[in-house]
């Protein structure tokens, strides 16, 4: 997952061929919209679980759910290495 973003060729991911990691991203993303997921770029300050649905509460508005996926993002560290 890390290096789907990079831009760089994903070589080894079952059932696709020559496409580049975001493209990957973009066909999941749009696979999980077709299942009703829907997706929330803001500031999360709270996230209240002594309760259900779960409330998270953003920057600018509160949204009640029933499930949270934190993405936190990761650093590449590239070797620069032959191989």
């Amino acid at each position: 997952g890390q290096l789907q973003g990079k831009g760089v060729d994903v070589e080894n991911y079952p059932g696709l061929f020559n496409v580049t990691g975001p493209a990957v991203v973009s066909l999941m993303r749009a696979q999980a919209v077709e299942f009703g997921a829907t997706f929330e770029a803001e500031t999360v300050v709270e996230i209240d679980t002594k309760r259900r649905p779960i409330r998270v509460r953003t920057n600018s508005s509160t949204i009640e759910t029933h499930a949270v996926i934190v993405a936190t993002g990761a650093e590449s560290n590239w070797l620069n290495v032959k191989g």
